[in-house]
């Protein structure tokens, strides 16, 4: 989990699927999610360097957006990592956001914590309860489908800013 939460983005699903196939919900849940809370403390401290040898943590504070964005971020920001954490919303801009916003390191691995553990918890428990329907076949499949779905859209991303660009040359 902390590889494919941080470093290597990797679609968790079917990784969590097939260890609920394993081991106890329970178990998968609290590993998972302490695995993406230790992915969480390595991009704090990782993102946190990067930005502070760089002046764009600068121009993106005086951003109009982000005064903005961090207003509202820094009132409802556990329920907003905790509910990106949980729900199929990317998770990403907002984790960005908190360590940008500089949001209390504590309440931000707490919140990837809380939001990730019921999540990582279902998705082992369809892995326990419908064992049989996913075999080893159907995880690599469905691992093989996110993994295309999500270089499809990079693609997509890729190309949209390419023609975007091109026409304002």
């Amino acid at each position: 989990m902390c590889i494919a939460c941080s470093m290597i983005p990797l679609p968790t699903p079917p990784f969590v699927i097939g260890l609920g196939k394993i081991f106890p919900p329970v178990i998968v849940a609290l590993t998972g999610a302490m695995g993406n809370c230790i992915a969480g403390l390595l991009d704090y401290y990782l993102v946190t360097v990067l930005f502070s040898k760089v002046q764009l943590l600068q121009k993106m504070e005086k951003s109009r957006i982000f005064q903005q964005g961090n207003v509202y971020f820094k009132r409802f920001a556990f329920l907003c990592l905790v509910f990106t954490g949980f729900s199929p919303i990317p998770f990403e801009p907002f984790r960005v956001m908190a360590i940008v916003a500089r949001y209390n390191i504590a309440k931000y691995v707490l919140s990837i914590f809380v939001g990730r553990m019921p999540r990582y918890y279902l998705i082992a428990f369809l892995g326990e309860e419908y064992r049989e329907y996913f075999t080893n076949k159907v995880l690599l499949l469905l691992l093989v489908i996110l993994i295309l779905i999500y270089l499809i859209q990079e693609l997509v991303k890729k190309y949209r800013i390419g023609k975007f660009h091109k026409s304002n040359i």
